[in-house]
């Protein structure tokens, strides 16, 4: 069988409360764009759907909330939170509407393979848990296939990106790279 000469497509899709969700999502795709063709979206724009189907891979990302996925009300939390003066949140645009849980559904139907990541506090997961597990656990339950297994950036109790996270992330961003590039049909782990 001919290898696909065409370079692989992937999307980055993520969910950010006060940035540090889409900082590791743009590392990510930088360390991607090395042997990619890829593009970044916020799981709240809704052409987010749409840019998910036909894609080699979707990696998925999200804040850890109560111990997973974030909801309406935890996002209702991040918003008071913002307006602490004393506490220096600052709410993303959007982050207050829809999130990954509200996508997940319909990316089930467009997505074959996936990778998923999240933030969380750096403490242990049995404490925090993982929003890139519960997306892991969700997307397989509905026959997607998981690409790799999910990954956690960490940030500190004030809600800081921990050091070299970032250089984390795009490292990462480029192991899945060179191993979707590696995959002889580009879409298969």
């Amino acid at each position: 069988m001919e290898r696909n000469t065409t370079r692989p497509r992937v999307l980055v899709v993520h969910e950010s409360m006060f940035g540090n969700t889409r900082q590791v999502a743009e590392a990510i795709t930088r360390g991607l764009r090395d042997n990619m063709d890829v593009d970044m979206i916020a799981a709240s724009d809704p052409s987010a759907l749409a840019m998910a189907a036909d894609r080699d891979l979707v990696v998925i990302g999200a804040p850890t909330h109560e111990y997973g996925l974030s909801h309406p009300g935890s996002r209702h939390e991040a918003v008071r939170w913002s307006q602490d003066k004393g506490q220096r949140f600052k709410l993303e645009t959007a982050a207050a509407t829809t999130g990954v849980r509200e996508l997940l559904p319909g990316l089930a139907e467009r997505v074959s393979v996936f990778a998923a990541f999240d933030t969380r506090i750096d403490m242990p997961r049995m404490f925090t848990g993982s929003a890139a597990k519960i997306i892991d656990r969700l997307l397989r339950d509905e026959g997607c296939t998981l690409f790799t297994e999910p990954q956690s950036f960490l940030v500190d109790h004030r809600s800081r990106l921990l050091p070299r996270e970032l250089d984390r992330a795009e490292e990462w961003g480029r192991t899945l790279g060179a191993r979707l590039d590696a995959s002889p049909d580009s879409a298969t782990p």
